[in-house]
């Protein structure tokens, strides 16, 4: 996939009042229609789609969690509560969304993020025509906490305006901070995590191969080599086996090794104070979508139990499906995930 502009959420934006305009925090040009989705269960999920269409896809992701139920099934959401328009040298188009799904980010407490399904044209291009995409809410779109983000409910538009190239890498867009133990939230971190820190990028992202030592010997740029940047220690039958049966529940979470540029150092967390935090294992890995969880340990740190504040992705760490890499960006604010907005 490749990304959209991105502009940091702010900190306070869950918990603003109906008039803000910031409800979307990024949309994402992921797919084209030279690289269209090719997922044969797509007619499954997207009753509305049409045989041998070339659908690309913007996943967008929204300052609360969406929810979803849309005729009966637990991850749709209204494709009509949507507007895309594409800006061209000539003229605005509209491209009609045929689907949204709160999908591949199925997972608890990842459902800011809509996938919408459409033939979105070739995408931002240097010297080509299109200038850029906007994505709107047009209709009735709920959160999990009740808030209407229909415009004329809102009393202000959610809209946001794609305008970086397709080839730009995915920016870091929303983080969220969760003190374990705490029943309301799940996760996928090792036993012995104190914090979890979530992390939400503009579109699906994984950790960019060639760091580990798996990577060292010529040839060796597979699925060992993969795994191995983002930390986990795998034996030659073990990759074979996550590559004929995919990889297992026990692979969620892959613990760091303290090594210099091994997955852990692929984001850089600090606390209140200014000192950074070191990880020791990374979770919510292999499922395609753009969250990723970094586990922290009050142990590892140097002052004992303290609270992380800021994270800030290192540049050109992680990629899309299209080996796009991201670029270097500001440091965020992390979120207490308690802090859930009111249910106006």
């Amino acid at each position: 996939m490749c990304c959209v502009s991105a502009r940091s959420p702010s900190p306070s934006s869950r918990t603003r009042a109906p008039g803000s305009s910031d409800w979307i925090l990024s949309a994402y040009h992921g797919l084209n229609e030279n690289d269209p989705i090719e997922n044969p269960l797509l007619p499954l999920a997207c009753p509305g789609v049409t045989p041998g269409a070339r659908y690309g896809g913007i996943p967008v992701v929204f300052a609360d969690e969406i929810a979803g139920g849309w005729n009966g099934r637990p991850f749709a959401v209204d494709p009509t509560a949507f507007a895309v328009t594409i800006q061209t040298r000539k003229g605005s188009t509209p491209a009609p969304v045929v689907c949204a799904l709160l999908a591949p980010a199925t997972g608890a407490s990842e459902h800011r993020t809509v996938a919408l399904v459409g033939e979105f044209g070739p995408g931002i291009r240097r010297n080509g025509d299109v200038r850029s995409l906007t994505v709107d809410v047009v209709g009735d779109l709920v959160t999990e906490h009740g808030l209407n983000l229909n415009p004329t409910t809102l009393g202000a538009p959610a809209s946001f305006t794609v305008t970086a190239p397709f080839e730009a890498g995915p920016p870091l867009v929303y983080a969220e901070r969760v003190r374990l133990p705490d029943a309301t939230q799940q996760h996928t971190c090792p036993d012995g995590t104190d914090w979890v820190v979530r992390l939400v990028f503009a579109g699906g992202v994984s950790q960019v191969a060639g760091h580990g030592p798996a990577c060292a010997e010529a040839g060796r740029r597979g699925d060992a080599c993969y795994l191995d940047s983002f930390g986990c220690r795998l034996t030659d039958a073990e990759a074979q086996a996550y590559v004929r049966d995919g990889a297992p529940s026990a692979l969620h979470a892959c613990v760091c090794d303290g090594g210099k540029r091994d997955g852990c150092d692929a984001v850089q967390i600090k606390d209140q104070a200014g000192q950074r935090l070191q990880p020791f294992a990374i979770g919510d890995l292999f499922d395609g979508d753009n969250n990723l969880e970094i586990c922290l340990r009050d142990a590892d740190q140097p002052g004992g139990f303290t609270i992380p504040t800021t994270v800030r992705p290192a540049t050109r760490r992680f990629s899309d499906p299209h080996r796009d890499r991201n670029g270097r960006q500001r440091s965020l604010s992390i979120v207490y995930a308690g802090d859930q907005p009111p249910a106006w």
